[in-house]
């Protein structure tokens, strides 16, 4: 029973997958961002996945950015990303005291809706979409309408449409951790962790800073709630 596991059909990697056995983001094309495109016309710039994730990574280098793609189904799924979302953001790409950071992480949302129904109601999804959505967010805010795209769902292993799906991506598209339903404060410590080490350098060590290693981030957490 999902709920009995969390709403997590994915258990959160507890280390990264090997470069050499990672698999590229699996293709997805005609995905819309939130941006009106330069037409004028409110249906949104067309992009294809995984090449937008990579738009600015011109050395393709693997280790130049990490990119954090959320992906839901439903309403139920997408509450559920800003538990990954938020801690990602707040460690990492908010992170002032590192210029050495900026630009190096990157937060992605893909909300998928699938069938003639929804695509006919496209407009007014995206509508809708615009408002809840700061305005800032919405260049890395996807939507997508179409038939069911399974090849891509299979390949994220994405067979519960009810919940929500994260995944750390490399510099080059690969997907070196997955994740999904409610984050909970390990699973979060442990995803910004792994992300710091998908971008060697990247990170000046400092005491206020996520330990790197798993169980150091485990100590911390427990001397965390020691204080509380």
């Amino acid at each position: 029973d999902l709920r009995e596991a969390g709403n997590k059909p994915i258990l959160s990697n507890e280390v990264l997958v090997e470069a050499n056995e990672s698999m590229r983001m699996p293709s997805l094309s005609g995905c819309q961002t939130l941006m009106d495109d330069n037409s004028g016309e409110n249906d949104g710039t067309s992009v294809n996945l995984p090449d937008w994730f990579l738009r600015n990574n011109r050395s393709r280098d693997a280790t130049a950015q990490c990119t954090l793609v959320g992906i839901s189904y439903k309403e139920f799924g997408r509450k559920m990303l800003s538990s990954w979302i938020d801690p990602f953001r707040e460690a990492l790409c908010d992170n002032s005291d590192e210029p050495t950071l900026r630009g190096r992480y990157s937060v992605a949302t893909l909300s998928i809706n699938e069938g003639r129904v929804l695509s006919w109601l496209s407009g007014f999804i995206r509508k809708s979409a615009k408002s809840n959505t700061p305005p800032q967010l919405h260049g890395e805010s996807l939507l997508y309408f179409g038939e069911d795209p399974s090849e891509f769902r299979d390949a994220l292993r994405m067979h519960n449409t009810l919940t929500g799906y994260v995944y750390l991506l490399d510099g080059i598209g690969r997907v070196r951790w997955a994740g999904s339903g409610v984050a909970t404060e390990a699973e979060a410590m442990d995803m910004v962790g792994f992300a710091k080490e998908l971008v060697p350098g990247g990170v000046r060590q400092t005491a206020k800073q996520i330990p790197s290693s798993k169980k150091e981030r485990r100590s911390a957490l427990t001397r965390r709630k020691g204080r509380g």
